[in-house]
């Protein structure tokens, strides 16, 4: 008789182990892919306003934009974004005497790389990642006027 109950019991016993530890990895997943959600939005936050301070375009507004991101980025990054970040804007910064546009463009793409891996690290397996640069919109004169562009 105890041969009979340990047979039925084992395989319950299974059983409520694997839905139980199936519920816990579909909780992490879901919760890692909520982190992952965040961390985009703040990147996605970042990388607006580090485009709109792209060479003679910023505002004052735009490059209290870019600090506020780039501090408030620290709540989500990882190590190696924010070591990225640090090295750019330590670059960038108007206290720098040495600036070059050469370091800057080597620089850029270092956070651009650490946040995509941050995001999904399967976005930087399939190979490296080619160079970015930031593009500039054309000069005033090359852009349509606001009436030729249709409106929505």
């Amino acid at each position: 008789m105890n041969n009979v109950v340990a047979t039925a019991v084992i395989p319950v016993m299974v059983a409520i182990v694997a839905v139980i530890l199936t519920y816990v990895f579909t909780l992490w997943r879901e919760r890692e892919a909520d982190w992952r959600k965040v961390k985009l939005e703040f990147y996605k936050e970042f990388m607006i306003a580090f485009a709109r301070n792209v060479e003679g375009r910023a505002t004052r507004e735009d490059i209290i934009r870019y600090h506020d991101a780039l501090n408030t980025i620290a709540l989500v990054a990882s190590p190696k974004v924010m070591q990225a970040l640090n090295d750019i804007s330590d670059e960038n910064s108007f206290m720098n005497p040495n600036r070059s546009q050469f370091r800057h463009d080597k620089l850029l793409n270092d956070p651009l790389k650490a946040m995509r891996e941050d995001i999904s690290p399967r976005l930087s397996r399939n190979g490296e990642l080619p160079e970015f640069k930031l593009r500039a919109p054309p000069p005033a004169e090359h852009l349509p006027s606001p009436s030729t562009v249709a409106g929505p």
